[in-house]
């Protein structure tokens, strides 16, 4: 049976927590369907902050894994990872999430990791999901957990503020990836997945 919070514990030494934690498996998901593990973590990977995952498909039907409503100490950030494990079949699967959005974000080490999991027959989108759960995950044991506070500036721009919502304009870039870009700080305050739209801009 899953269960939704999941603490890897930490020793009292550092050194022996970094090893321990890279090291020790964390069963997600273990059922007659499928089995889902969290093998390792590699916190300095090529391609950023990692998790090597173990997946197993034990059905008779191509499987969707996927990963979705990823926050990282209390912050969106999703690292858009979604594989197909085909019938019987096994995979090593790596997630990784950008460091340039940890930057920006500032996240500076790893402590809460809440996300959806769902799986899903590939074949057949109209068939009931096999799993459709939100799991939590204390990498470094639950005691160490921190949740991101940002720190208001005086050139932030509230566009509103009230018992369910916030919302922030923290700054532009008139040279951004896809054009002019306005930055924005959203926070959820309800116990509902909320969304924020703009229109006739």
């Amino acid at each position: 049976t899953p269960t939704p919070e999941i603490a890897v514990s930490a020793q009292d030494d550092e050194s022996s927590a970094a090893s321990e934690l890279l090291e020790q498996d964390v069963v997600l998901v273990d059922d007659e369907n499928c089995t889902v593990k969290l093998v390792s973590v590699a916190p300095d990977n090529d391609w950023g902050y990692t998790w090597n995952m173990y997946l197993e498909n034990k059905t008779e039907q191509n499987l969707m894994f996927s990963m979705d409503d990823v926050s990282i100490n209390g912050v969106m950030c999703d690292p858009f990872w979604a594989t197909v494990v085909t019938a019987g079949k096994k995979a090593n699967q790596e997630i990784s999430w950008d460091p340039d959005e940890f930057e920006q974000i500032g996240i500076t080490e790893v402590t809460v990791v809440e996300f959806n999991l769902s799986i899903y027959d590939d074949d057949d989108w109209n068939a009931a999901d096999l799993l459709n759960e939100t799991f939590t995950v204390y990498p470094l044991g639950e005691d160490a957990a921190t949740i991101i506070e940002r720190t208001p500036a005086d050139s932030d721009i509230t566009l509103f503020d009230n018992d369910s919502c916030t919302m922030l304009i923290t700054g532009f870039d008139p040279d951004g990836l896809w054009g002019y870009t306005m930055n924005a700080y959203l926070i959820n305050k309800t116990d509902k997945t909320l969304v924020f739209s703009i229109d006739d801009a």
